[in-house]
């Protein structure tokens, strides 16, 4: 585990644990924060000053760990015919949704299905919520993205 999580962690608390008793019973002043490229749910949404922090401090981790990231998987199976049903799912998949980057991969002993390129787990959610009707068991894992079709910007991050 890197130092950046634990370091945000004792940042944030640190800041709750400093405050006066006067302050305690006081509302935290909300501000509107922009976003770059804020998903549709988010717009409008005050957050506090922690949040513009840890937004920052999630940005520098980005830039120093640019290949970690996320996908959802889709499908995950072992036995005699999992190659061939994970073949199957893919295919699906892309019928359903031509556009998005799907993975097969086999981590033994079991053949998965990825989906997508995502550099936030909000991001990776996000997209999880729309596809969730169609793939009731899919969900977030982390995982390391293809840095080389993510810098040619072929990526499905949203």
């Amino acid at each position: 585990m890197g130092l950046l999580p634990v370091l945000l962690f004792f940042l944030v608390g640190s800041g709750w644990a400093q405050q006066s008793p006067s302050q305690q019973g006081k509302a935290q002043e909300k501000k509107p924060v922009v976003l770059p490229e804020t998903p549709g749910i988010l717009k409008g949404i005050s957050f506090s000053a922690d949040v513009d922090t840890l937004l920052m401090y999630q940005a520098l981790y980005r830039n120093s760990n640019p290949d970690k990231g996320y996908r959802i998987l889709i499908f995950s199976q072992s036995g005699n015919y999992s190659k061939n049903a994970a073949v199957e799912a893919m295919e699906d998949f892309l019928a359903l949704y031509p556009d998005e980057k799907v993975y097969l991969v086999f981590e033994e002993p079991y053949f998965k299905v990825k989906v997508g390129n995502f550099t936030s787990r909000i991001d990776a959610s996000l997209y999880l919520k729309s596809i969730k009707a169609d793939y009731p068991y899919a969900f977030v894992i982390k995982d390391v993205l293809d840095m080389e079709e993510y810098l040619n910007g072929e990526t499905s991050e949203r």
